[in-house]
């Protein structure tokens, strides 16, 4: 693949004048173009159902986990780096009663297992072998990534290696990339006669962290999976969210009124909903939907976001104030 001259002169002097385009949602305030996604979770947490669950959904172009919204039906590279296909089947079988499965843009590879991609040689026969199956893919998926490190991802050059296979990878499909990942084996430290969860019990070299763009810590909380966002590089993902699990057809859905998304994420939210929607809104309104919220703290969200120019006052003068998103 032939690689572009480096910006300098001229060519540099328009890229700073021109305005920065926002960043392309694959799947709305979920998955973003050339995003790199880490969910990482205790065993048994739920990593690869919640994946297979997306790459469903996301590949069918209907909202993935009932909420986040794919742009179009995506083409998905499901690599098996593991296990063979007998437990995805498994859950496919059960999946399939709840929803219409797209065949042709979901691809699950056995031939991804056992693989090392500290080897440049498996690493150029990998990207192959997807180029032969999927040359397009829009989201690439690695389930489980410490399988294709042999020595694992703790020491730092062999992070910085599958930071840099990650990278190429990336670069040449123009694809996201999302690795399954566990935490470490103690997931508490013991602080004065009790145990305390580890803030981010993340596996592995800093530098591999710091090639991630996305990140969120998968837990159990009342049998719910939860989302915590540990790294957002771009300030476009959720903070927190749960998920309801379907055990009859394995499926997963959010409630957009769970307590555990904040007060900003549902800002964000009722702000899209309204520009989709072409809606005006009054301040009664937009308070309650972002509840639990101080009257200060929605009155400074209203105040920013007309500072910055998302929304704006259409009321008259002495009439009620409502607004309206730009």
């Amino acid at each position: 693949m032939e690689k572009l001259p480096p910006y300098t002169g001229q060519s540099l002097q328009a890229l700073v004048d021109s305005p920065i385009p926002p960043r392309k949602p694959l799947i709305e305030q979920f998955i973003y173009e050339k995003m790199v996604i880490m969910v990482y979770a205790d065993p048994g947490v739920g990593k690869s159902v919640i994946s297979l669950c997306m790459a469903l959904q996301a590949s069918a172009g209907i909202p993935v986990f009932g909420f986040f919204m794919p742009v179009r039906p995506l083409k998905i590279y499901y690599a098996l780096t593991e296990r063979g296909i007998e437990e995805p089947l498994e859950r496919l079988q059960l999946m399939s009663k709840a929803l219409k499965i797209n065949y042709d843009n979901i691809f699950f590879d056995e031939g991804t297992i056992g693989i090392n991609v500290l080897d440049l040689s498996e690493e150029r026969e990998l990207i192959r072998r997807i180029e032969t199956y999927c040359s397009k893919p829009d989201i690439i998926i690695f389930d489980p990534i410490y399988s294709m490190v042999r020595g694992g991802l703790s020491d730092p050059k062999d992070a910085t290696l599958f930071a840099q296979f990650s990278a190429r990878v990336q670069n040449h499909f123009k694809c996201v990339n999302w690795f399954n990942h566990h935490t470490v084996k103690n997931t508490s430290d013991f602080v004065e006669g009790r145990y305390i969860p580890k803030y981010d019990p993340f596996m592995g070299s800093q530098l591999l962290k710091a090639h991630i763009t996305g990140m969120y810590h998968l837990t159990q909380l009342d049998n719910r999976p939860r989302f915590s966002c540990k790294k957002d590089s771009h300030g476009l993902l959720l903070k927190q969210f749960s998920l309801d699990f379907d055990i009859e057809n394995y499926m997963l859905s959010m409630k957009v009124s769970s307590s555990d998304i904040t007060s900003k994420d549902k800002a964000n939210i009722f702000l899209n909903n309204c520009k989709k929607s072409n809606k005006s809104f009054t301040f009664e309104e937009f308070y309650a939907a972002i509840q639990p919220s101080s009257l200060r703290y929605t009155q400074k969200i209203i105040g920013v976001t007309i500072e910055e120019g998302v929304i704006f006052n259409v009321s008259s003068k002495f009439s009620k104030a409502l607004y309206k998103i730009v």
